[in-house]
């Protein structure tokens, strides 16, 4: 019987290592945020209408989890199209692209301790 070279022969040719990682992690979010869901006060069953307050985000979490365990398997997909998930990535980002991420990263912070900041010392 003879082997076929294309054929996947470990873990690696199924799952992405990159796209695996960030899926982790962001299984790892979710799985905090579903916590924090659970932290919520509740809610008399005069109040509640349809859904109780943590229902929502749980779904809309279970949703995101569902799209985030697709992430590994994506290259699959895509080279079955003839698309190398690989090929953008080989290429540093930009410098413009670096600038508006340190931008983004400084307007969080600021939003957040502008948020936290109770006397509003910006104004």
């Amino acid at each position: 019987m003879k082997n076929n070279k294309n054929a996947p022969s470990n873990l690696g040719a199924v799952l992405n290592k990159q796209d695996t990682i960030i899926a982790l992690l962001m299984i790892a979010i979710i799985a905090f945020l579903w916590f924090v869901t659970t932290e919520f006060e509740k809610v008399p069953d005069l109040f509640s209408n349809n859904i109780p307050p943590e229902m929502f985000p749980q779904i809309l979490l279970t949703i995101i989890l569902l799209m985030v365990l697709i992430i590994p398997f994506e290259h699959i997909f895509l080279k079955k199209n003839g698309k190398d998930i690989d090929a953008s990535r080989k290429k540093p980002s930009s410098k413009i692209n670096n600038r508006y991420n340190g931008y983004f990263v400084i307007d969080c912070y600021f939003i957040s301790d502008f948020r936290s900041n109770t006397n509003n010392s910006c104004y």
